[in-house]
């Protein structure tokens, strides 16, 4: 569990992002940015965790492709299923 990024370490975000990566389309990309990385940083300095609320991303590739796998395992914009 420690070689998890910080991200990770609860099962419910791991759960969410096997889903996410599961639905990335072929020859596509997907990059955390935002506060997760902030955050990650922050814990590796300070040893302590910042409250997390959502996760940015930047993704690169068939964006409509993405979003309607995304919809079919439930996922709706702007919140968590």
């Amino acid at each position: 569990m420690n070689r998890l990024s910080l991200f990770m370490h609860r099962s419910e975000v791991r759960e969410i992002f096997k889903e996410v990566i599961a639905s990335l389309p072929e020859q596509s990309e997907a990059y955390l940015v935002g506060g997760t990385l902030r955050n990650a940083v922050f814990y590796l300095f300070f040893g302590k965790t910042l409250p997390q609320r959502d996760y940015d991303i930047i993704f690169i590739g068939n964006r409509k492709l993405f979003i309607s796998r995304l919809r079919r395992r439930g996922f709706i914009y702007g919140k968590i299923r």
